[in-house]
């Protein structure tokens, strides 16, 4: 069997500080793992960023209508000022 060392160089003192240093080890590469799959996780990426877009698009949408009406609203009154 092999000597087993922690994190500081120096071999557990007991059972019990290996099984809480392997599910320490578990914990972590779990949580490795799931960044990761997040990470890569291009679907989810994609459908983040369009709902990103259409939001943006919302917000600027009601000024872009209150401009297109003024210049409506101009236009008319000029043709109609030159009547």
């Amino acid at each position: 069997m092999s000597n087993v060392h922690d994190d500081a160089g120096t071999t557990p003192a007991s059972t019990e500080e290996l099984q809480h240093d392997i599910e320490q080890t578990r914990e972590q590469l779990g949580d490795t793992v799931e960044a990761l799959a997040r990470k890569v996780d291009v679907k989810h990426h994609a459908q983040a960023k369009a709902a990103e877009v259409k939001d943006a698009a919302r917000e600027r949408r009601g000024p872009l209508i209150a401009t297109g009406v003024g210049l409506a609203a101009a236009l008319l009154l000029l043709r109609a000022r030159r009547r």
